[in-house]
């Protein structure tokens, strides 16, 4: 018999949960809003609003490519442990930042669909532009956690982010 070795914790399992969570939350408020909204269906949505939401998403997609993935700068000579603990909480603490930032379209689309005739129509779009954001931004990722290692060892510092996360070493 060959002895079983144990599995290395996962980090970014409780994070991928959390994610796709998160995920519902535009599916869900959607189909709130279709009840709410269900008298303005047949009204037609004045485009102007939906190119709001639509370059509001944009911009926040922009946002969150120049600051969603910023980090504090590890000092030199950090130990190995608390690198570790700080690199798994910038990486956390980005994340978070990060759907804050994602979920603007949705919420503002919601916002100004009482406001106008047709808003489910712009709930629609934003919760679209919604799900675009956390599929690109928020979703735990390769791309995602060597963002946060740069940002995180800029100067000179190893972070042990990777390992903070269970992930294989690269």
């Amino acid at each position: 018999m060959s002895a079983s070795v144990p599995a290395k914790p996962d980090h970014l399992r409780p994070l991928r949960i959390l994610a796709g969570v998160l995920f519902a939350v535009p599916v869900v408020m959607l189909i709130v809003m279709w009840f709410a909204l269900g008298s303005t269906l047949t009204d037609p949505t004045p485009w102007l609003y939906v190119i709001g939401v639509l370059v509001l998403a944009v911009v926040g997609h922009l946002i969150l490519r120049a600051t969603g993935y910023h980090a504090v700068a590890l000092a030199r000579g950090t130990s190995k442990k608390e690198a570790m603990e700080q690199a798994k909480l910038s990486y956390q603490t980005a994340l978070f930042r990060r759907v804050m930032t994602a979920e603007l379209p949705m919420l503002v689309a919601m916002t100004l669909s009482f406001t106008i005739p047709g808003g489910f129509y712009l709930v629609l779009f934003g919760c679209a532009a919604t799900l675009n954001l956390l599929a690109l931004h928020v979703w735990p990722s390769e791309r995602s956690v060597e963002r946060i290692k740069a940002s995180l060892e800029a100067a000179g510092a190893n972070s042990y982010l990777r390992e903070a996360l269970g992930l294989p070493l690269a």
